[in-house]
Order: C-alpha cells, then structure tokens, then sequence
C-alpha cells in the first residue's frame, strides 16, 4: 500500500514528464484489475489526480489519452463508478462539457465514461437529476445547463465533431431510459424519436446500433405510448424492428403485400443483423408491443409471422432462437379471454411455465417444419 501511495504521488501535474509518464503507466496497468481498481479508488488523490490529468490542456496529449482510458477501466464497475461520482463532484459535468464541444479530441473517451457510471438506474438517475435541466427534481449545487434535447441534437449530428463519432453516447442515452421521465421526454417528441430510429440498422457501429435499440425497448416499458408507436405514420416503429430482422428470402405476392412497405422488395443482398444481442432486443421489444390486444393484432395484420418464420428457418445463436419461438407463439395462440387481453398484467403461475413451454416447443416444431 505504501508503495501505491507513493506512486499515485507521482501522477501529480507538477511532476516532471518523464516520471509522471512512467508512474501514469503503471497506474493504467493496474486499473485492468478488479482488487488493484478497488485500492487506486480508495485513495482520494489517485482519482483526483486522474481527472487533473486528464482534462488539463496543458498536458501532453499522450498523458491526457493514459489518464482518461485509466478513468475508464476505474469506472467499469458499477459501485466503483457510483464512489467516483461521490469523490469527484465535478466528474460529469466535466465529461458533459468536453461530449459537447466539437473540438473536443477526447469527446469519445470521455462518452465511454459516462456509459459506464451511468449503467446502474441509480446513478442514471443522479446524473440526470443532478446536470440536466429536464429534470424537475434538480439537487445539484449549481444550475445544470444540459437538455437531453441537446445532447441527441448533438448525437444526431454526423460529424458534429470531425475527429471523434460520440458513438458511446448510444448506451450512455440506453442507460437514461432507465428512468421514466427520459422515457417520457422521447415519447413525447415525435421528432426525436424520428432521428434515433434509423440507428436501428446503423452498420458502422455496433455500439451505436445497440444502444438505440436498447433504448427504444427501454421506452417500450411505458405500454401507454404502444399505439402511437405502432400506429403513428411517422414512426412506424414495426418496420424499424422488423428490417433488422429480415433476409433476402422471396415471398409469394399475397403474402408480401401484407408486410410493412419497407419490409417488401428486399434486395437479393440484403443481410440480417449480424450481432445476436441485437437481435434478441429487438425480438424482445416486439413481444413488449403484443402486450396489448389492438397492438397485436395490427402485428398480425402486418405479416410479422413472415419475417420470423425465415428468421427462425436461419437463426443458429440459441438464446435468440428462444426469443424468437416465444414471439412467434405470442402471434400464432388464441386471443387471452376477456379481462386477460394485457399481456404484461397477467402472472402466470410459476408451476405451469414448464408445462407451457413444452407445449409451445411442440407447437412450433410444427409450425416451422
């Protein structure tokens, strides 16, 4: 220990480059591991110094670049990252200021940050209560001046800063949908709902991709919002989860016509989504939308069957293969009974699960034969 404290001693501004480049070494090495992670942060000058190092723009680039990438290997874990809010009162703010400016060379690093000790809902919730001026709940010391409107303004724009793709702000937006009132804020906006949704099929970055998804099925557990969603011209939320989903498989024309527009005349080229958690999500935020009776049935009316019939004919990921069986019986059973229609209110006991799903195993192997 005493051998640590010296060194975090020398990761100081006022040490002469050389050792201070040596000592900020050794300090990243060491946050790759869980217990030295643990000791690092219970030295308050470590994390301290961190952040001086990292934000100072007096400092070699190469010090900055040590400095942040240490500050995110110290926040991968969730309680960690909730003691280093604690330590650091000015960490986000920080981290907001530098993801906003389009100068900024470590705006990417500095995302990467913020999705980690923003991971848990209570922290996403400190953050968001403390620096975003949506919040109606606001208990910081000074007056937050970010809006989320600003922040998916910004990730929105491409290129808004021309040496970094701000791509890790996709699961640092994921992890604010923990909350209601973000959730809110989006469904409530047509037109930022519009702007994020073509990230659904974004095929530069996968960390974008699934952190839009994972998003959007965040807002899908506000089940008021399922018809506008579903219904409303202007979001046509089934055809983005759907594209993802679908192959070059012909179809006859009967059929096909019942599919969403963008879901008919596939290019012979076109691929399916090629990260199997993406598409789990996706499969998981359609079956959400079945929760209710008149969404289920515009699913049906909309040949989604189709798709994932071809989908479950190629899918090999196991775990997706699952998802797929337990949306496609949700579309192919008998309406529930009345007073059961909502399918997220109903508890089903837990004696008769098991029982359930080998009935719809062999219901599907039918199907799909």
């Amino acid at each position: 220990m005493e051998s640590l404290n010296e060194l975090i001693d020398f990761i100081s501004v006022d040490t002469r480059l050389d050792i201070k480049t040596l000592a900020l070494h050794h300090i990243l090495s060491l946050t790759g591991n869980f217990e030295s992670r643990k000791l690092l942060l219970s030295n308050r000058k470590c994390l301290k110094s961190l952040i001086d190092l990292a934000f100072s723009k007096d400092e070699q680039k190469a010090i900055n670049k040590d400095a942040f990438f240490s500050l995110i290997n110290l926040s991968a874990d969730e309680i960690d990252a909730g003691q280093m809010m604690l330590q650091s009162s000015d960490l986000v703010q920080k981290l907001l200021d530098y993801i906003l400016d389009e100068n900024s060379p470590f705006s990417d690093t500095s995302c990467a940050i913020l999705s980690n000790i923003s991971r848990g809902k209570r922290n996403s919730q400190i953050i968001f209560e403390n620096y975003f001026v949506d919040s109606n709940n606001n208990g910081g010391k000074s007056k937050p001046t970010v809006s989320l409107a600003k922040l998916l303004q910004v990730f929105c724009t491409e290129k808004f800063n021309k040496t970094n793709n701000l791509d890790y702000l996709a699961p640092f937006i994921c992890n604010l949908t923990q909350l209601e009132s973000v959730r809110n804020t989006i469904l409530n906006d047509s037109i930022i709902l519009q702007r994020l949704l073509p990230y659904t099929t974004y095929s530069r970055s996968i960390i974008r991709r699934g952190g839009i998804i994972g998003a959007i099925k965040n807002c899908c557990f506000n089940y008021d919002y399922h018809e506008k969603l579903l219904l409303s011209p202007d979001i046509d939320l089934l055809s983005r989860l759907l594209l993802p989903l679908a192959g070059p498989e012909e179809f006859e024309l009967d059929e096909m016509e019942k599919l969403p527009d963008d879901l008919q005349f596939l290019p012979p080229n076109k691929e399916r989504d090629v990260d199997p958690d993406v598409r789990i999500m996706l499969l998981e935020t359609i079956m959400m939308l079945c929760s209710r009776k008149e969404c289920r049935s515009y699913i049906k009316d909309k040949n989604a069957y189709l798709i994932l019939r071809e989908l479950h004919k190629w899918e090999k990921d196991e775990k997706a293969l699952n998802s797929c069986e337990k949306l496609v019986q949700i579309l192919i059973a008998d309406e529930p009974e009345d007073g059961h229609e909502n399918l997220h209110q109903v508890a089903v006991p837990e004696e008769l699960s098991q029982k359930f799903y080998e009935f719809e195993k062999q219901e599907l192997e039918k199907n799909f034969e």
